[in-house]
Order: C-alpha cells, then sequence, then structure tokens
C-alpha cells in the first residue's frame, strides 16, 4: 500500500480493537461511578487498567474456545482490576463494546481518509489550474466531439471528489454516534438514569448519542460504507479516464512510471498503466464491499447477530482499501504526464470535425440553427479520411453567403473556450482553496 502502510494496517489491528473496547469499559465506568451506579474505587480500578496489562493472545485464545468475542475481553479486564473487576461492564452488553469499537476504529480511518482527500483535492486544483488554457478534443460516445481545456476537465473530477467530502460533512455526526442499550436496547439495568448515563458515556467518547438504541438499525456503518464506495467511484472514474487516455492511439496523458518499474515480461517497450488498472479493480472490490454492507438492514427484532459477521468482513476491507485508494490516485495526479502536443495534434485528427459545432455557429449567422445543421450534417457525409471539413464547406455553394473562416480554429473561436474553461477552473479552484483553508 501507498501513504502509511502501517497506519492503515494497524486500524483494525487486534490491539487496536481491544485498546477501543477498553475505553469504552473506562468511560462506562467513570460515568456510572458519577451517577453512583457502581463505587468510585471500582471505577478507578477499571480505569487504572492499561492495554499492556492485558494478554492479548490469552484473550484471543479464549474468543476461539468460547465463541464470543467480547467475553474472554470482560474476563481479563476483570482480573486486571483485582477485586473492583465485578464491576466491569455493569449494565452493559457485548455489542455496545463492539459498536463503540467499530465507531471510534470508523472516527480514526475518517479522520486518515479526510487528510488524504484534501491532499488529492489540492492536486486536482493544481493540475486543473495549471492546464487552464491547454485546448483537447473533448469526447463524447467515446468519439471526437468538440474541444475543451483539459483544465476544465481535470476542474469536473475534482468537483466530484469535493461534492462527496462535503456531503459526508454533513452526515459524520450521524455516522460517529456512540452505543449503550444494554440486553434489549433499552438500558433498563439503568432505569430512569439509562439516557443520561448513555448520553454522558457518548460523550466522554468524543461520539454523538442517539436518541434510540441502533442495535439492529445498522445505517450509520451502511453511510459509512456509502462514503467509501462514492470515493471510490469517484477516483474509479478518473482512474479510468486517466488510463483510456493513455492508449497508444491517443497518448494524450501517463500515469507516472519509474526507472525500475517493468511494463511486460515479454514486451521490453511497455509502459503499461499499472497503478489506475490496480485502482480501478480495487473500486470494483469496494462497490462489491457495498453491497454487502446493504445487507445488514435486515437484522432482526431487538439485536441479531447475524449482521456481525459480515460487518467485520466488510468495515476493515471496504476502509483500508479506500485509504489505499486515494494516495494511489494522488501519486498519479501529481506526477501526471500531459502531452500538451498530443492534445493539438488530435484537434487536427478527422478532418478537424472537432469544430463543427463552431462552425454550425457560423452558419447559422445567415442561415438559422436548424438549416445550418442539416448543411454541415450533409457536408459531414461527405467527409472521408484525408478531407477537411472546414474546406468542404468553404466548397459548397448551398453554404453561401454565410462564410467559413480561413484559419480554424480562428482566434475568436479560440478564445471562446479558454474563456468557458477558465471560469469553470477558476469557479472549481476558488472553492477547493475555500473549503481546504477551513479544514486547517
Amino acid at each position: 500500500m501507498m501513504g502509511a502502510p502501517g497506519q492503515i494496517a494497524e486500524l483494525f489491528s487486534p490491539r487496536a480493537t481491544i485498546q477501543r473496547w477498553l475505553r469504552f469499559e473506562i468511560a462506562l465506568a467513570r460515568v456510572e461511578a458519577d451517577h453512583g451506579i457502581i463505587p468510585r474505587a471500582a471505577a478507578d480500578a477499571i480505569a487504572a487498567v492499561s492495554i499492556e496489562d492485558l494478554d492479548l493472545a490469552e484473550i484471543a485464545q479464549g474468543a476461539q474456545r468460547t465463541r464470543h468475542a467480547v467475553v474472554p475481553f470482560v474476563r481479563a479486564l476483570s482480573r486486571a482490576a483485582g477485586p473492583h473487576g465485578e464491576f466491569v461492564h455493569w449494565g452493559s452488553t457485548s455489542q455496545d463494546v463492539m459498536d463503540v469499537g467499530k465507531t471510534l476504529a470508523i472516527r480514526d480511518a475518517d479522520a486518515l481518509v479526510d487528510a488524504a482527500l484534501v491532499r488529492l483535492l489540492t492536486a486536482l486544483a493544481e493540475l486543473a489550474d495549471r492546464h487552464r488554457r491547454t485546448l483537447m478534443p473533448g469526447r463524447t460516445a467515446g468519439q471526437f466531439a468538440t474541444p475543451i481545456t483539459f483544465g476544465g476537465k481535470v476542474a469536473g473530477w475534482a468537483d466530484e471528489v469535493l461534492r462527496e467530502m462535503r456531503a459526508f460533512d454533513g452526515v459524520r455526526s450521524v455516522v460517529l454516534t456512540g452505543q449503550l442499550g444494554g440486553t434489549t436496547g433499552q438500558h433498563a439495568v439503568f432505569g430512569a438514569q439509562g439516557a443520561v448515563v448513555r448520553d454522558e458515556v457518548c460523550a466522554a467518547l468524543g461520539l454523538t448519542a442517539p436518541l434510540v438504541t441502533w442495535h439492529t438499525s445498522r445505517d450509520r456503518f451502511v453511510r459509512w460504507a456509502f462514503h467509501c464506495a462514492m470515493i471510490a467511484g469517484a477516483l474509479g472514474r478518473i482512474a479510468a479516464e486517466i488510463m483510456n487516455l493513455q492508449r497508444s492511439e491517443i497518448a494524450e496523458l501517463a500515469e507516472p512510471f519509474d526507472s525500475l518499474q517493468v511494463g511486460s515480461s515479454a514486451m521490453p517497450h511497455k509502459r503499461n498503466p499499472t497503478i489506475t488498472a490496480t485502482l480501478m479493480a480495487s473500486v470494483t472490490m469496494v462497490e462489491a464491499e457495498f453491497t454487502a454492507a446493504l445487507s445488514t438492514w435486515r437484522g432482526l427484532h431487538e439485536r441479531d447477530k447475524s449482521q456481525f459477521g459480515v460487518e467485520d468482513e466488510y468495515l476493515p476491507s471496504i476502509t483500508t482499501r479506500t485509504l489505499d485508494q486515494i494516495p494511489q490516485l494522488t501519486h498519479v495526479v501529481e506526477h501526471l504526464g500531459v502531452d500538451v502536443d498530443a492534445m493539438s495534434r488530435d484537434l487536427d485528427r478527422d478532418g478537424r470535425t472537432v469544430w463543427s459545432e463552431m462552425l454550425l455557429y457560423h452558419v447559422a449567422q445567415t442561415h438559422g440553427r436548424a438549416t445550418a445543421h442539416e448543411l454541415i450534417r450533409n457536408a459531414s457525409d461527405a467527409w472521408r479520411p484525408g478531407r477537411d471539413l472546414p474546406q468542404i464547406l468553404a466548397a459548397d455553394p448551398a453554404i453561401a453567403p454565410a462564410v467559413i473562416p480561413e484559419t480554424l480554429p480562428d482566434k475568436e473561436t479560440v478564445d471562446l473556450i479558454l474563456a468557458a474553461g477558465g471560469t469553470i477552473v477558476d469557479r472549481v479552484v476558488a472553492e477547493i482553496r475555500d473549503y481546504v483553508k477551513g479544514k486547517q
């Protein structure tokens, strides 16, 4: 993995998981002591336990023996707390522990994802600004359409990433919600104090307090998976575009290819787009994992263990894949090869047919738009490889008295395209800079 592989791998490690469970149990004990539910001395003893006091290997073995993830941890924590260990896990249930642990893991991952996306956004903004005046063919339905600026194209990529970042900003507090419902979600052990205890535990952990327990309402985790899928979708689209524009017959873009890299074992000349191809494969896996996440909505009654196995698989995987994808694409964007000459050359390919829309409006000034469209479409039917569409039109008596520019593109046409593309770039870059500044 690129970026910070150790940091990514540690997010869902057994040690990190147990550490988060321990944070929950300590917060619970302290709040319970504040409300006289357990002795203050018991809360202090539980809070004094650190991860180093717990035998992680023994907890893992216990989970295998008992076929229960949390019970061996609770037993180990109870032993480490000494005589006061009898008050560990008071009024809680295993799912409270696991749900809070997963939520804290998502919060840690979100901080990494957000920082990585800020760097990607910055790189995209810089690339767009750098190529604000770089003309290239636009393509629709896989064919040449009308000219655009490469900067405007990149601005579109950046805006897609920015939209998802803003969307998740709006739901982050909903996703990062704590849990304390007890056995069937209504924290009956605490009586009327239940909601207060739950809210204070969540506050101690820096999490939003829920209105009601969400043991079988898994939409918060699904929303995180959706965030990962939306990021992956945006990154995959950019990667696919770069990979496609690196094709030999186009060669307008090229992902970085270092001196030690090998493209093929049999063809020494090959400079295959390995990073973007790998990223697109990872995006496919994220899409599949998001589909798995949707299945967890089918939880039954007040608690349903069948959800856990799916979450335990998809949450670490979809999160780490997303964290891996962002720096990969950022590396490509920051070191992207842009062949401006190839883009200019492609504007003149196929008999300069890319200028047909601009020619349409030249002719429309004397013939009207509908008639001009028909005249140019008929002229296009006469176009063959090696022939030039503007010249065909200039020689067509039906076009008179419209004047076809002798030099195409003429300055007026280019200025229009550059002005339109420049406006797009300016707006997007300004939005990104303001957004990034607000994140600092």
